[in-house]
């Protein structure tokens, strides 16, 4: 679930969603969900290893957003 009790790639048979997200493909995210937390999941979507944060930054990032949304 992305936010908003709503699957991921709901129009996608969940056979084949792998083979949608190595072609690209990625949720759309709702309106309501906030948009760091929405920032931080397409960070983390590169395709370039590099610009993807890596454990600890996604961990200081995450507490962050527990901190502002908590």
């Amino acid at each position: 679930m992305t936010s908003c009790g709503v699957r991921p790639y709901p129009e996608v048979h969940p056979g084949h969603i792998l083979n949608r997200v190595k072609a690209g493909l990625r949720p759309v995210f709702h309106s309501a969900v906030p948009l760091p937390y929405s920032a931080l999941a397409q960070r983390c979507w590169s395709a370039d290893p590099a610009k993807r944060p890596r454990s600890p930054e996604l961990v200081v990032a995450l507490n962050e957003l527990l901190r502002i949304m908590g």
